[in-house]
């Protein structure tokens, strides 16, 4: 008599779920620093709709640049319904922290802290210039200027994923969008955590309420807002005066990239206080007011 119970194999192929079973169709593609805090929370709660890449501060650096097996991460030859790349910067990211005490290559004796600064310095980024300026501009305070660091590196590296030729070519054919994102971790603190996404419009950072996983690109379909935008991160990286506090307790003019100078000039009281208490008029346009949220 045979035996007429199902055999171990095909009880298992039954009881897989449909999403094991078929082929994985994610929507976005999420890059996000290896720090294991960055998988906590509903921001990276993204179920099988995404896949993600971790880089030490999320950093990717140019294309030519890259190793091949990053390379061959953003071909998405075969993942046809990635709609959205989202890279995701974070602070007291301890990558960018590691650059603020380091930025030197030269100069770095331990080999494992130089790994660290080496792949940060693949971004195509001038360390050691960010280094020196964040650190005037926020009046000596290296824990924000790890965080400034860390927010210019995800317009650094999202400037040069656009130019990888597949994205490149997505984006201007109206199939791709590109967000930067930076989660303000507030764990541990008794504060809510929240992201801010850079508006490209507006070429400044802002809260927003949505997770990454949520597609945040509004624009109409007709604006060609992904050739535009991309115009605009490039003059966001650009140099750009912006005020600081001399040691003789007066004031001068010190450059860093643009969006971090309109950040520094929102949020004047929390990152320059002693500039902040000079009331020292601002060079641009905004208002020297009191930061309504977070400015890590």
């Amino acid at each position: 008599m045979h035996d007429t119970k199902p055999s171990l194999a095909l009880t298992a192929l039954q009881n897989f779920q449909p999403s094991v079973n078929e082929a994985h169709k994610p929507e976005i593609c999420c890059i996000t620093c290896i720090d294991g805090r960055e998988g906590a929370g509903r921001y990276f709660d993204f179920g099988d709709q995404a896949i993600r890449i971790t880089e030490i501060a999320s950093v990717i650096p140019p294309y030519d640049q890259a190793p091949a097996g990053l390379r061959a991460k953003f071909s998405f030859t075969k993942l046809k319904n990635i709609s959205t790349i989202k890279i995701v910067g974070h602070s007291f990211c301890g990558g960018a922290e590691t650059v603020i005490g380091n930025p030197d290559i030269d100069a770095i004796e331990n080999p494992e802290i130089r790994d660290i600064v080496y792949s940060l310095a693949q971004s195509g980024a001038d360390l050691p210039r960010l280094k020196d300026a964040f650190l005037r501009a926020v009046e000596g305070n290296k824990t924000h200027a790890a965080n400034l660091l860390s927010r210019h590196l995800v317009l650094q590296s999202l400037a040069n994923v656009s130019a990888y030729p597949y994205i490149d070519r997505q984006m201007r054919e109206r199939h791709l969008d590109m967000i930067p994102l930076y989660h303000v971790m507030k764990q541990g603190t008794g504060q809510e955590s929240h992201m801010e996404r850079f508006d490209v419009e507006n070429g400044l950072w802002q809260r927003t309420d949505q997770a990454p996983a949520t597609h945040l690109c509004g624009r109409p379909f007709n604006c060609a807002a992904c050739t535009s935008c991309h115009g605009t991160i490039q003059n966001a990286l650009e140099w750009t005066p912006v005020e600081y506090a001399t040691d003789d307790a007066g004031a001068g003019m010190t450059q860093v990239p643009r969006h971090i100078a309109t950040l520094l000039r929102q949020r004047r009281s929390f990152f320059q206080p002693r500039l902040s208490a000079m009331a020292v008029p601002l060079t641009s346009a905004g208002t020297n007011r009191s930061p309504r949220l977070s400015a890590l």
